[in-house]
Order: C-alpha cells, then structure tokens, then sequence
C-alpha cells in the first residue's frame, strides 16, 4: 500500500487542478471576474505534496503539472493565459524549490534516524558479548548496569576447573582444542538459562589461560532439578567428558589430564567501584575451590603412571550429596601437615573422584562411607 503512495497523492492533486480549472471556465463562461491567485496556490501546494522516491523524479512530475495546467487554461481562454501566465513560472520554481528542501531534510532525518537505529543495534549486539541478555535488556529499559544483577552474599557451590600443566604442551592445534573445551563448557553452564527468574545451570566468573571457575546456586539460580551438590559435581563429570573428547582428538605423544576442584561456601557479587562495571564474584568458596583443586598435586605425587583426571571436594560438598552420587567416591584422610587443606584447617578428610577418558576408576586410598 505505502509503495503506490506518491501515485495516490499525484491522482488526488490532479483531481483537485481540474476542478480549479473547472471552476475558472465557468467563472470565465458566465462573465465572473476571476482572480489569478487559484492556479498559483494550487499549483504551489501540488509541488509540495510530490512525493516520489527521488528528487529528479518531484521535479519531471511537477514541471509536468504545471505544463498540463498550463495548457488546459490556455484551452479555457487564451486572454486569461496570458494575463495568469506570470503564475505558471513563479508557483513552479517556489514549489519545485520547497519541495527540494522538504524532500532532502527528509532523507537526511531518514538517514541519521536508520543510522542511530544501525549503531544502537550493533552496540547492544556487541554489548552481548560482554554482558548476558538480561543485563542488555534492562540497558535498554533504562537500567544502570550496577541494577542488572544480584550484589551482595549469597551460597553457592564453586567448581574450578584447570589442565594440568597445559604449559608444557606443545601441540599446534592444543590451543583451538582448549578453545573449544571451554566453549562446550560454557555452553553446558549456559542451560536452562532463563531471564526470570534469573537461571541457568551455572554462572561463569572468570576464565584463565588454562582453566575457569564457575557458580551453582549464586547469583543464578541453578536450572538442574537435582540438588545444588548433584548439580554441581555432574556439571564436573559433564566437564571432564568434554575434555577427555577433545583431549583424544589431539593424539598426543603423553597424556593429558585435568582436574577440578568443588568447594561450598560463601560469595559475594559486586560491581568495581571504579574502571569497567564489570560483574564479578568473590568469596571464600572460590579460594576453597582452587585449593581444592590442586589436592591432586599430592594425590599424583607418589604415582608412577598418572592416567586419570581428578574432581576434588570438601566435606561439605559431600555431605550434601545423594547416596547416588557419593558412588565410587574416595577418601584423602588429612594425616600429617603435608596433607592439610589450605584455607581449610578445620578440614580432617577430602573426598575425590577419578576418572579416565570418560570412564570412572580409582585408586584406593580409602572408602567414603
């Protein structure tokens, strides 16, 4: 419909200059004194309703106009012609040159209105590469990024997941599987993701050269309808599976093996004060975590062949895990100093999974029970 607009409004003042016309024969017919005024204003206003695609295109369609009206008043009567003809001229060039302006004030608010609307739809795209959609959503409702999400304390159950000495791996396609690891990883964290309430199964905070840590429970709630704990070490063994099926890929002369650690504690969400409002967590369930992690340092220590990876936790952790997933579950007794947990003094035994390219086995240092 929009498309034959022009058209429409080029019949419509068509119409309207025969029937001044009309009403000049008449006048004209019946001896009426007829002012010259109708056909200057008529056709002024026809060119400024002109509304074709291009600006050559206004300007061929009102000379047309005025060519049309010019002739048709000198059919009517040759003395009114000549008397008027000073309109024709005059009323074409004012409305041919008002229509130029109108037209190009319209095309530039069209072109800076298209291109805020281009820039502000590809900031916000790559806004999404920083923030999640949520935060971008309330961006644009008209939201601080410090009121896009959850500040303060919260529970949460904290996985670190790290390859252990990826440094010494010289692989040439080691750094696209290591990139792809953690995209699946993340895209596994990423599930259920919802805008409200505010889930997913589990919250990225930060990526390192060779390792993450990621939430369950804070500040997302988790998506998983098993328990935070469940949760949280089948997201570990989920983890684990992606990197023993791309680890495999790469062939490689020795093994390579990862380890996580999975500590339950307090964080706590907070915006910098100062610099990029980025989001992040802290807290001691993260240090847990990491601590927790390199447990298999001194599990590896006095074994000759390692072929197996690691997911290490606390006591806590295990205390809230189902019978179901206590399986196959084993026990690092804390005997002496060089066993203790740092940052977990209190802590008098840990608990550990192995697993082997997908595939659970152990090595029985204890049962848990």
């Amino acid at each position: 419909m929009l498309r034959y607009t022009p058209f429409y409004v080029d019949v419509i003042f068509f119409g309207i200059i025969l029937g001044v016309l009309y009403i000049v024969w008449l006048a004209l017919d019946r001896n009426i004194a007829v002012v010259n005024a109708p056909i200057q204003i008529i056709l002024l206003i026809s060119c400024l309703f002109s509304y074709h695609s291009t600006s050559r295109r206004n300007v061929i369609r009102n000379l047309c106009f005025g060519l049309i009206a010019a002739l048709l008043t000198y059919a009517i009567d040759r003395q009114y012609f000549w008397t008027s003809l000073i309109q024709f001229p005059s009323a074409l060039i004012a409305g041919i040159f008002l229509n130029n302006q109108i037209f190009s004030s319209m095309q530039l608010r069209f072109f800076v209105e298209s291109t805020n609307q281009k820039e502000k739809a590809h900031a916000f795209e790559q806004l999404t590469k920083l923030v999640y959609p949520h935060q971008v959503e309330r961006v644009q409702a008209g939201y601080a990024i410090e009121e896009t999400m959850p500040i303060g304390r919260g529970s949460a159950y904290v996985l670190c997941f790290d390859i252990v000495d990826s440094s010494t791996i010289m692989h040439e396609d080691f750094r696209t599987s290591k990139d792809s690891i953690f995209t699946e990883c993340y895209d596994l964290m990423m599930g259920g993701y919802s805008r409200n309430p505010l889930s997913s199964r589990a919250f990225r905070i930060k990526e390192m050269g060779d390792g993450f840590f990621c939430s369950v429970g804070f500040p997302f709630r988790s998506s998983s309808a098993q328990s935070g704990a469940d949760s949280a070490l089948d997201l570990a063994r989920r983890f684990q599976t992606i990197f023993s099926s791309r680890i495999r890929e790469l062939n490689y002369h020795r093994p390579i093996h990862c380890s996580i650690g999975i500590a339950y504690g307090q964080v706590e969400g907070f915006f910098p004060s100062s610099g990029l409002k980025l989001y992040d967590l802290w807290g001691p369930a993260i240090v847990l975590a990491s601590r927790y992690e390199q447990l298999r340092k001194v599990i590896y220590r006095n074994q000759e062949a390692v072929d197996y990876d690691i997911i290490a936790f606390s006591e806590a952790v295990y205390a809230n895990l189902s019978q179901a997933s206590r399986v196959d579950t084993h026990v690092w007794e804390v005997r002496n100093p060089d066993h203790r947990i740092r940052g977990d003094a209190g802590a008098s035994r840990a608990f550990y999974i192995t697993l082997s390219t997908g595939v659970e086995h152990g090595i029985q240092i204890g049962s848990a029970s």
